[in-house]
């Protein structure tokens, strides 16, 4: 049944709402990228939350303490995800990359079986031997400082050939590594997520 408003014709609301998909799917390295320029560091796309990682000096203090605290649970980002997931139940898909990923971890042990999770570069403590949740898809790059104790990530493959350029670098003396700024240069480009085509549906 139909009703008109303003020469509009409407459907009745149903009592169950569904939230439809988008038609075309989208690399996480998009959905992150977005997330890192909006104000709350969170970008939702259909089903999918894409969570950033540090980018302020309360983030920063949050990584700190992340190995000796209750690890993200006590971060401003993971109140921030869980004040959105609450208000945003259609979501099943987290995809952080660092502290994000850390969110993620966090919220998917505090709501077991609930959420789909992808991480990129998280800074978890993980043994490769015991066996990790089927829904989480973890993700590094092999140089990478951040998420070097991450036992459980998959190398993204293609860095490789940036470890090599890294390496020739070296050798050829263009990058020094006890200088401060080319080290940090290659930590960022190690920490990177865009070098990944995965994409979470």
């Amino acid at each position: 049944m139909m009703y008109k408003k303003n020469n509009i014709n409407y459907l009745p609301r149903s009592p169950e709402i569904t939230y439809a998909k988008p038609k075309n799917t989208m690399p996480d390295k998009i959905g992150l990228q977005r997330a890192y320029k909006t104000p709350s560091g969170l970008y939702q796309r259909g089903n999918n939350l894409y969570i950033a990682g540090t980018r302020d000096f309360r983030d920063v203090i949050d990584d700190l303490k992340l190995p000796f605290d209750k690890g993200a649970k006590n971060s401003k980002r993971y109140e921030e995800v869980k004040k959105y997931l609450n208000e945003h139940p259609e979501i099943n898909n987290l995809i952080g990359h660092s502290l994000g990923g850390a969110v993620a971890l966090q919220s998917n042990k505090d709501n077991p079986d609930k959420y789909n999770i992808v991480t990129y570069g998280s800074p978890a403590v993980n043994l490769p031997l015991i066996k990790d949740d089927p829904n989480i898809k973890r993700f590094r790059n092999s140089g990478d400082p951040i998420s070097m104790f991450d036992g459980k990530a998959t190398d993204l493959k293609r860095n490789k050939i940036e470890n090599y350029d890294y390496l020739i670098g070296l050798i050829k003396n263009k990058i020094n590594p006890l200088h401060p700024l080319d080290l940090l240069n290659y930590t960022i480009q190690q920490h990177s997520f865009n070098n990944s085509d995965n994409i979470t549906e």
